[in-house]
């Protein structure tokens, strides 16, 4: 009996990768105490009417003024929103919110483990894990709570791939139960989670051909693909339709016009993987001429179709990277043209299979001997470090909606939209003399038109009449019948004798109501 070899512990087995999944939350740890944005974050949370009492479960399962439907999403916004009293949210309120994010990020973490050991071996399990836990990419729907939907889609497909793959595997019940269940949950977060309907063909022919000597099953592997089928054709009609009525779909000319992005997209896409660097919030950008991206992207459909075409490349582990990077990055490529068709959040899922790819391309390297051991060794390490350094400066522009709308102006100084919303942010948290500030800024670049009546509502809420009014006779000279605006002249009184104001010792004052000097938020969720 003491000769019998004695099995691993947990620890010893998984040990590794559990320390990796701790050290990679640590930089996220501020985001708990980070605010909500005005950017999404209100449409979604903390000015969401659907999260009011009283109000009909289908409006709180599928609020029609976001779009597309995610009632798994809404319901864990609902949950927050009881356990803190169902009091009105502000906009400080989001430390739950984003602790909530990090919860689902570390039950990422952890089931992409689980599944990258069903592809290779735990060593490389590890590496795979490390190159996707601390890329940048992933900062975007981590700190930001409406980046809530893509945290939840993810996990659920990785845990549906899971037991899908087990279910291939000969697994019984709880393979098909859980497969079934997390795939509907994966499509009740977002409908990208339709995702699966590529992934799991894709991955049932690459199980088949590794497993030569016993065929695979198929009933039981269809009866779940067609019911996660019947969801996602429901999810995805109702989400157009919602996105159609919101004007969530953007217009296109063409087919070629559509195609045309989607390319580009594609291509800008693997540049944000591949060079981290000036990450943001709003990519206000195009496809104009022919660029770099569009060559990156023929560079990547040219390797993908290299891959197929040479099947002894096609090892198992690679086969997985190419179905998930194709399944995964299929629902986010503008080939249904969107408002927002370039965000750092549409990586999440992408950048794990990109992630396997790169280590399965670094172990070749780490295992050969010498000074190539080395050199590839310090690569991994330097680029491991270089990713935590690029991740720490993003998540500080997640930490208020003024360095998010200052990060935004920095590299698109000719947005009035940006301008704008940085103003709204000072409004919001009280301090509408400094909103004024900005807005006077946006009026020197824009014009008066579009600024006349933030500037005169936060003059108004600062105590300060008399500029009030001069803006608000400005709001009139644009718009002579401006409901607002005349409302408010009528309370301030005639000229000459306009109201005492309350002495403005401090700058903070009551926040303005939602739509006057800014409450509203950017309408760019991705729909």
């Amino acid at each position: 009996m003491d000769d019998l070899p004695k099995p691993e512990s947990f620890l010893r087995r998984h040990g590794l990768a559990l320390a990796l999944v701790a050290v990679c939350l640590v930089p996220y740890l501020p985001s708990a105490a980070y605010p909500f944005v005005n950017w999404d974050d209100p449409e979604h949370v903390y000015r969401n009417p659907a999260l009011q009492d009283g109000r009909p479960l289908a409006e709180r399962l599928y609020p029609r003024h976001l779009g597309y439907p995610m009632p798994l999403t809404m319901l864990s916004y609902q949950l927050e929103h009881w356990l803190l009293g169902s009091k009105p949210l502000a906009w400080s309120d989001g430390a739950l919110f984003h602790c909530t994010n990090l919860v689902l990020f570390f039950g990422i973490l952890l089931a992409a483990y689980r599944l990258l050991l069903r592809i290779v071996s735990p060593q490389l399990a590890v590496l795979v894990l490390a190159l996707f836990a601390t890329h940048p990419l992933l900062v975007e729907p981590v700190c930001w709570v409406t980046g809530r939907k893509d945290l939840l889609a993810t996990l659920f497909v990785l845990l549906a791939t899971d037991a899908f793959v087990g279910l291939l595997r000969g697994g019984r019940w709880p393979s098909l139960v859980g497969a079934l269940l997390a795939g509907l949950a994966a499509l009740a977060s977002k409908p990208s989670g339709a995702l699966l309907l590529l992934l799991w063909p894709a991955l049932y022919w690459i199980e088949r051909r590794r497993e030569r000597t016993a065929p695979l099953g198929l009933a039981r592997p269809l009866a779940v693909w067609l019911t996660i089928t019947a969801g996602s054709i429901a999810v995805i009609a109702i989400g157009y339709l919602g996105n159609k009525a919101v004007g969530g779909v953007a217009s296109a000319p063409s087919v070629l016009d559509v195609l045309r992005r989607a390319w580009w997209a594609l291509g800008f896409h693997c540049r944000l993987w591949l060079l981290p660097v000036d990450l943001r919030a709003r990519y206000m950008v195009s496809p104009s001429g022919l660029d770099g991206y569009d060559v990156l992207a023929a560079l990547v459909v040219a390797a993908l179709c290299w891959v197929f075409w040479r099947r002894r490349t096609l090892s198992a582990p690679l086969s997985w990277a190419v179905a998930l990077f194709v399944a995964a990055y299929a629902p986010v490529a503008n080939l249904l043209p969107l408002t927002r068709y370039l965000a750092d959040s549409y990586m999440l899922l992408p950048s794990l299979a990109l992630a396997l790819a790169l280590a399965l391309l670094l172990r070749r390297l780490l295992a050969s001997v010498g000074p190539v051991r080395m050199i590839s060794a310090l690569f991994v390490v330097g680029l491991l470090a270089l990713y935590l350094l690029i991740g720490t400066d993003q998540r500080r522009v997640w930490a208020s909606s003024q360095a998010l709308w200052l990060q935004t102006m920095r590299h698109h100084p000719t947005s009035p939209n940006a301008c704008r919303m940085l103003g709204h942010a000072f409004n919001e948290q009280q301090l509408p003399l400094r909103a004024a500030r900005v807005y006077l800024r946006c009026v020197r670049l824009f014009g008066s038109e579009d600024f006349a009546n933030n500037l005169a509502i936060s003059y108004l809420l600062a105590g300060q009449q008399d500029e009030a009014r001069r803006w608000f006779l400005e709001v009139l000279r644009h718009r002579p019948n401006d409901r607002r605006a005349l409302k408010y002249l009528r309370q301030l009184g005639p000229a000459g004798r306009i109201k005492p104001a309350a002495p403005a010792s401090s700058e903070r004052t009551p926040v303005a109501p939602a739509g006057d000097a800014g409450g509203q938020s950017a309408r760019g969720a991705e729909r």
